[in-house]
């Protein structure tokens, strides 16, 4: 349950509760659920849930006719996952269940193979040689059977032939998960790396996959101006949600 005076996070269409032990509220998860594209798009899955932020992002944006599952290993997060669904206006559309990506599919995914149109997710990006010290901040933000090679394992055992991945990497994750996509089947369809403002290192890829054949797309995103303002591009990509 989230603890009193952990901050609220006001949408537009939704309020999200917090907690200290549950991975953050942060930008890059904002912009996926803002990015993924959801033409088409009826049945999806979101790994590693959190809070369940992109679960009700893409809530939020197909209205409805959709079912959502959210998954994560980490049981806190979980439970406040399933409090924000039950206090937003889609909770009959939207389930959460404690699952590892590195469990087999039978062992507590109610999904069938090839099912989903999309799969969602903001992965743990930390590497080993810097997980965070305390126990379940060290879970949610770098779950170490919550691999790339998982991700792309289980988008091949649940994504259906027109279905695909939306991710947000670090600049560094970019070609490993490239390349185990791959091995499964998948192409790049499209890559949109972002810039915090003009003239810095890049800060992460927003990354779709897909089946082929598929041409790749490239556009860029920066996110503020010299002067610290959102440029025009970052405020109406997530105009849906700020208020």
């Amino acid at each position: 349950m989230a603890k009193s005076g952990n901050p609220e996070f006001v949408f537009q269409e939704f309020t999200l509760l917090t907690d200290a032990a549950v991975f953050p509220v942060t930008t890059d998860s904002i912009l996926i659920g803002s990015w993924a594209r959801l033409d088409g798009v009826e049945r999806a899955v979101d790994f590693g849930c959190g809070s369940g932020l992109l679960a009700l992002m893409l809530a939020q944006r197909l209205t409805s006719g959709f079912e959502v599952y959210a998954f994560d290993s980490d049981p806190t997060s979980v439970s406040l996952a399933q409090m924000n669904f039950e206090r937003s206006p889609w909770a009959k559309d939207l389930h959460c269940m404690q699952w590892d990506l590195g469990f087999p599919m039978d062992q507590g995914v109610p999904l069938e193979y090839n099912s989903q149109d999309l799969i969602i997710c903001n992965p743990p990006y930390f590497s080993r040689n810097v997980l965070p010290a305390s126990g379940h901040r060290r879970r949610s933000r770098h779950q170490l059977t919550f691999t790339l090679e998982n991700l792309a394992l289980r988008a091949c055992d649940l994504l259906n032939s027109h279905g695909r991945l939306s991710v947000v990497l670090p600049p560094s994750g970019e070609s490993q998960l490239s390349k185990a996509m791959s091995r499964y089947g998948f192409v790049l369809q499209r890559r949109c790396p972002v810039i915090h403002a003009p003239g810095m290192p890049e800060l992460c890829c927003l990354a779709e996959y897909v089946r082929p054949p598929a041409d790749c797309e490239f556009s860029h995103l920066t996110l503020f101006d010299l002067e610290g303002n959102k440029t025009p591009e970052f405020a109406l990509l997530t105009q849906e949600f700020y208020p």
